[in-house]
């Protein structure tokens, strides 16, 4: 799993057992939910493409977190990302979360590999491969 899910996971000391425990229930629920998608893709034939399963995936994340945008890209037949699945807030600016996933799928292509990217709040703190917008 991930540091940054993992991070999420655990509480700070002055959130208390309660709040660590229910971080948890939902991380454990949420892996549920992934292999149960992954059975439904394996043994069944109501998800058969790549953007049934991203737009699966998208659904799945959106009922354990309020999240303003989900873009996902999958490499075409050609090896190029392209967008497979969207889900905007409706106070979110679909057009302009299209323009900046575009960007960053274009660099994640130029350079080959995972970029991360984040707002202001780092402090400048920056690994190799990361970013800040």
């Amino acid at each position: 799993m991930s540091k940054q899910v993992t991070d999420k996971a655990t509480p700070s000391q002055g959130e208390g057992k309660n709040v660590g425990d229910a971080r948890r229930s939902e991380l454990h629920a949420l892996s549920a939910e992934i292999v149960d998608l992954f059975y439904t893709q394996t043994f069944t034939h109501t998800i058969t493409t790549p953007s049934d399963v991203c737009a699966a995936f998208s659904e799945m994340l959106l009922r354990h977190w309020d999240l303003c945008c989900i873009i996902i890209y999958l490499r075409d037949a050609d090896g190029l990302l392209a967008q497979s699945a969207i889900h905007t807030h409706e106070r979110f600016d679909e057009a302009r979360a299209q323009e900046v996933g575009d960007l960053l799928a274009s660099e994640v292509e130029h350079l080959g590999r995972e970029l991360q990217v984040w707002s202001d709040e780092r402090d400048g703190e920056s690994e190799e491969g990361e970013g800040r917008c």
